[in-house]
């Protein structure tokens, strides 16, 4: 080969140095990956070679031989083996063992969190493989999902330690001030350039493990810097709102593992792996949170929960961005992201009290559960009955407020679910008769005629026959649209979801706030709110809208609930009936 390619795709069919190329199977902003046969041996590798300018940076050449060098002197049947690393026609390569599977990435997008017991098997490897790296010298410095190779018989593969620096070298960035490491799974002290060993590896490995076993990262952010500022400032969200199968005791161990400071972490990547497997089994005690304290224990201590029997974060300042209900394992909780301002939220606080609403049949609010009195306890007479005088008159107040004008809020229909809407809701019966538009997408709302034809265009600007619906009357102009999307996924990140999320809504859409990971159905998803308006400065809407992952392929459901004066309790009710169908 005599001419460099301007493509990576200019490559395949050529010959490098020993190595025959015959496809891409990956690529990334320093990198392109290909399977090429080795013509001495005959074999099949996987043939890295790097972006042509890094060939040109003469300290990064020099570095990147040496490390690599280093790395294929590691024999650990966890670090991918690398057979060669070398320049050839002005282009950095290295050759390593070829592996039939797939990533972590690639499985997480496809199949969502991960079982438990594989998750662990998952987990062993990898700690066993960062903390080889780490007794030779090494960092790897840019650990994530893509990273971690998994061969079809669930062994795993630690790669691209070609780009790893030795514990002794420079932090942080590259000889021309390039960041190195993906911010999703970055460390603070490698953000803030400051010295990096193998707890820097650790906070990355816990990164991944919160979202093998969530779906979803501890951060999530609109624009990069600010991603890398969560990282910096802020505490990550609990694990068990999206993993409610899980004791609380889990979310002591990701705590410390994700702790600022990389003296409050743990001290090996296999101590928090051991940390974590127990955590879930529930067997012995939990190293705490990021000062080191340890929770739980028998169920008189702080911290431990007597109704379940496992630890728990003791009560702190609640927020309303992150309170979820006491013990919950139904999907009614809605954790955001992470929040700025807002410290980790408790496991457990108490019930928030409000006005009693009539709620649709198996809606999770149905009912209330009581316990029946003793035998033989005789009631007194005057607190039993100002409890029923206070009982009564919150029931005529409910009424009042539940029979606006005659229209009863307490008759429900439900939809039950279809190839365009794959799951059952309870809306409200004055709504009517919910449409069905093919294998499409669904609608309900009390106006079925004029909002179909809104929602059957996507970025539909002709909104004439819902604005004087709209204007008229607000109380007709609201409801649900649902569709399968295959062009929104949970793992998009945040401004992709919204680009994405803007081509599906009519007219011009607006965000009101960052989006935010939630359950519904059991599954996870991520809620977006903001306002859809006539381009013509006629109507608006507010919408909220949640991005579901699907439990199969890669499409996910969009369920938008839209209004002109909108009822958040009403939606989260509403959210909390839908139950996916098989």
């Amino acid at each position: 080969m005599t001419e460099g390619p301007s493509t990576p795709a200019g490559l395949v069919g050529r010959t490098l140095g020993d190595y025959t190329i015959e496809a891409v199977v990956g690529r990334g902003g320093m990198a392109t990956v290909y399977r090429a046969r080795d013509r001495r041996l005959g074999r099949a590798v996987a043939l890295k070679i790097l972006a042509p300018q890094l060939a040109h940076d003469h300290r990064f050449r020099e570095r990147f031989v040496r490390e690599s060098r280093l790395v294929a002197s590691i024999d650990h049947p966890n670090i991918i083996p690398i057979y060669e690393a070398g320049e050839k026609d002005e282009l950095l390569f290295i050759a390593m063992r070829y592996v039939e599977g797939s990533d972590m990435r690639r499985l997480v997008q496809s199949a969502g969190p991960m079982p438990v017991a594989r998750a662990n098997r998952l987990f062993a490897q990898i700690a066993s493989a960062l903390d080889s790296a780490h007794a030779n010298g090494l960092v790897h410095r840019d650990v994530k999902p893509a990273n971690i190779l998994v061969a079809d018989d669930d062994h795993v593969y630690l790669t691209d330690f070609g780009l790893t620096k030795s514990s002794s070298a420079e932090a942080g960035l590259t000889s021309h001030g390039h960041f190195m490491g993906t911010p999703r799974y970055v460390a603070p002290e490698q953000i803030r350039g400051l010295p990096v060993d193998g707890r820097s590896d650790l906070y990355a490995f816990a990164c991944v493990a919160y979202e093998a076993l969530t779906g979803l990262p501890p951060f999530q952010r609109d624009t990069e810097l600010a991603l890398l500022y969560a990282h910096v400032s802020h505490e990550p969200p609990p694990l068990t709102p999206y993993r409610p199968d899980l004791p609380h005791a889990v979310n002591q161990v990701t705590a410390r593992a994700l702790a600022k400071s990389p003296e409050e972490r743990y001290p090996t990547c296999q101590a928090f792996v051991s940390a974590l497997r127990d955590a879930i089994s529930g067997s012995g005690g939990v190293q705490g949170g990021v000062h080191g304290g340890v929770h739980g224990g028998d169920g008189d201590e702080a911290g431990a929960s007597p109704a379940h029997g496992r630890p728990a974060f003791a009560s702190g300042p609640s927020s309303s961005h992150s309170s979820y209900p006491p013990g919950s394992s139904a999907p009614t909780s809605y954790p955001p992201v992470s929040h700025p301002s807002t410290s980790r939220p408790p496991v457990s606080q108490p019930a928030v009290s409000r006005p009693p609403t009539s709620y649709p049949p198996g809606s999770p609010d149905d009912g209330a559960a009581t316990a029946p009195a003793k035998r033989g306890r005789r009631l007194p007479l005057g607190p039993l009955i100002g409890g029923c005088a206070v009982l009564v008159s919150i029931v005529v107040a409910a009424a009042l407020i539940l029979t606006r004008g005659g229209d009863t809020a307490a008759s429900w229909n439900t939809y039950p679910g279809s190839v365009a809407a794959p799951f059952t809701i309870a809306y409200p019966a004055t709504w009517g008769t919910a449409k069905t538009n093919g294998d499409q997408w669904m609608i309900a709302t009390p106006a079925t005629d004029e909002f179909n034809a809104l929602f059957a265009i996507p970025g539909n600007t002709d909104w004439s026959t819902v604005n004087p619906i709209i204007s008229g009357q607000p109380e007709r102009a609201s409801g649900i649209f649902a569709q399968v999307n295959n062009a929104l996924s949970t793992s998009d990140s945040p401004v992709e979801l919204q680009q994405s999320l803007q081509s599906a809504l009519p007219g011009n859409v607006a965000f009101t706030g960052a989006p935010m990971a939630v359950t519904v159905g059991a599954r996870p998803a991520v809620k977006l709110t903001g306002v859809a308006g006539d381009p013509q400065q006629g109507g608006r809407l507010d919408f909220s809208a949640y991005v579901v992952r699907q439990e199969t392929g890669e499409s996910s459901v969009l369920i938008t609930f839209f209004c002109a004066k909108c009822d958040q309790g009403l939606i989260d009710h509403m959210v909390n009936t839908v139950q996916f169908t098989p």
